[in-house]
């Protein structure tokens, strides 16, 4: 998770935002009760507002087998 949201800075600061610019987020993660014990660290990422409306799903497998979490963002 955390690799995720490092990842997904360095792509919303290539594009001129920060995380205060998404407005909806969508996570699949292959294993909800995991990402339920850390979904806390949500709140570390959005520091300056709630964290945007979207969607938690649980799937089966992810494009890459390995990869437990995807997580999509859409900006202002």
């Amino acid at each position: 998770m955390k690799n995720c949201y490092s990842d997904l800075e360095k792509v919303l600061s290539h594009c001129g935002c920060m995380f205060n610019d998404v407005i909806v987020e969508k996570v699949s993660t292959t294993d909800m009760p995991k990402f339920l014990d850390l979904v806390g660290y949500r709140a570390e990422i959005y520091k300056k507002k709630t964290i945007p409306t979207g969607s938690c799903i649980g799937v089966k497998e992810l494009a890459i087998p390995e990869f437990l979490i995807e997580i999509e963002c859409r900006r202002a």
